[in-house]
């Protein structure tokens, strides 16, 4: 098993309990690629290096996984991508590094 980390990044103005909800959808569908989480936290809000749809920041979260099924974890991208509600500026944005 290959150890992984993702961090994405979604709108600083979100409530607690709107950024701990999009933290469990994440987790949940990591989860049905039978990854392990090791960790998932929120990183905090940092300054953006260029403006994103008019927000100078945004709030970083962090998460460190052990995947699962190869095959699974395509889908686990595809759908990372669309996890939002109807509302504007849930979109995620994010990036996998290898450790």
């Amino acid at each position: 098993m290959s150890f992984y980390e993702t961090l994405y990044i979604v709108d600083p103005n979100l409530e607690n309990s709107s950024l701990e909800k999009t933290m469990d959808e994440i987790g949940k569908e990591l989860e049905k690629t039978k990854s392990k989480i090791i960790n998932h936290r929120v990183w905090g809000k940092k300054r953006l290096a260029y403006p994103i749809e008019r927000q100078k920041y945004g709030s970083y979260i962090l998460m460190q996984f052990e995947s699962g099924d190869q095959e699974k974890m395509i889908d686990y991208d595809l759908s990372l991508i669309h996890i939002s509600e109807p509302t504007r500026l849930r979109r995620i944005s994010y990036a996998v590094i290898c450790l």
